[in-house]
Order: C-alpha cells, then structure tokens, then sequence
C-alpha cells in the first residue's frame, strides 16, 4: 500500500505499576488479558495491535489518516474508561503518529513515542498526536 497514509497508536497504561503493586501480579495479568479483548473491540479488520513490552501497546491503523487515527484512539480510551475493571478504574494514555513521506519505523514510532509522552505529561487518560 505504497503512497497510503497509516497510522501508528502507542498507548500506556496510566499507573499500572501502582495497580500490580496494590492488587498483586495476578490482578495485573488480567488487566493485560482484558486490553487484548478491548483493544480489537475499537479496530477495524485490517488493524493491527499488539503488546509493546510491560504495559505498552502498539496499534496499527491501515489507511488511515491523523484525524481518523485520533477519533480512534479516543474510541480506545474511551473504552477503557467506561470498562468495568475489577479493582479500580484503568485509564490510558495514547500517543497518535501518522505515517510521512520518508519515514523509517525508528522515525515513526519515535514520533508516536514523544505523543505518547505528551499525553502523560498532560495529566494522563488522554490521547495526543505528533
């Protein structure tokens, strides 16, 4: 799909570290197990997510624009928000990126990593963009 745009989602769970401390590593691994379900609930066929490492998520969005990508990721962290997780509410914070001429997947990713550390920075339950 040369010359379409796409989009790439990296989202973070807000606090998890703070939730595994205070429910245990079981508790966490459930709420791992539930982001696997919640996630595909918000995508369409041919997106893609996957687990980044730790408590980070990476989604995919084939064909798809900035705007596009931003009301998905809001879908996404909308989800979570309104999900009733067992313990304690489980936010996410979400990093928008959309594809560019000449971009690398370095370059990419370092673009939706610095979102992503925006909307952390911005209070956390929120989605940003590049």
């Amino acid at each position: 799909d040369q010359g379409r745009a796409f989009s790439l989602l990296l989202l973070d769970l807000d606090y998890f570290k703070s939730y595994n401390d205070s429910f245990g590593h079981p508790a966490g691994d459930e709420v791992l197990r539930r982001v696997g379900t919640l996630l595909p609930e918000s995508l369409r066929g041919g997106d893609m997510a996957a687990r980044y490492g730790g408590e980070e998520f990476a989604v995919l969005l084939s064909d798809c624009t900035a705007p596009s990508a931003l009301r998905t990721a809001e879908r996404i962290r909308l989800g979570f928000t309104l999900d009733p997780w067992p313990h304690r509410p489980v936010t996410v914070s979400i990093g928008v990126a959309q594809s560019r001429t000449g971009d690398t997947a370095d370059s990419l990713i370092e673009r939706a990593d610095q979102a992503l550390y925006a909307a952390k920075q911005q209070g956390r339950n929120r989605v940003a963009s590049d």
